[in-house]
């Protein structure tokens, strides 16, 4: 199970990286730009963190896969619905903040 708690500390660092790319390229992680253009240097952080968070699920998977062969296959389950309840929750704030950007 700690594949999943590293999985969440690695996710939180390339956020923690996000928001400071956003910061030092003048923006605010998280903020709307109102309908106007995005500014290249945020798309650039957009794309850092996109990269970031697939090297966490690769990294995670790869645990997952060792701690399932070392238990026994009791892991397994475990770490699946774990892995997708985090998948889920993430998918539907990513869907909210979509939907919020496009009602501006």
């Amino acid at each position: 199970m700690a594949s999943l708690f590293i999985y969440g500390i690695c996710q939180s660092a390339c956020h923690a990286a996000a928001v400071a790319c956003y910061s030092a390229a003048g923006g605010v992680f998280g903020a709307t730009t109102g309908g106007t253009a995005i500014p290249p240097a945020l798309i650039a952080c957009n794309t850092s963190l996109g990269s970031c968070m697939i090297v966490c699920g690769g990294k995670f998977l790869g645990e997952a896969s060792a701690e399932t062969t070392v238990t026994g296959c009791i892991a397994g389950p475990l770490l699946a619905i774990g892995g997708v309840a985090v998948t889920a929750i993430s998918g539907g704030i990513f869907w909210y903040k979509l939907r919020s950007r496009r009602a501006v």
